[in-house]
């Protein structure tokens, strides 16, 4: 399984490889290097509805799973 620095950058590749805007909100001055908890962004409205596949995609790819998106 993946720590949770190269679930991050995993995330992040599939976030601009597949155009999508988005901003990290506080909280990222340690990123990807130590990752306390939880990680907040925020993307356009016009991408929610493709945001639970990138994510469950991205946990897959690293041997995670999605349990929860908000």
């Amino acid at each position: 399984m993946a720590n949770n620095s190269a679930l991050f950058k995993q995330l992040i590749r599939k976030f601009e490889d597949a155009g999508m805007p988005y901003c990290i909100l506080a909280g990222y001055d340690g990123y990807p290097e130590t990752i306390d908890s939880d990680v907040d962004f925020m993307i356009h409205s016009s991408w929610s509805s493709k945001l639970p596949e990138l994510i469950a995609e991205t946990a897959s790819d690293g041997g995670a799973h999605l349990v929860q998106s908000l």
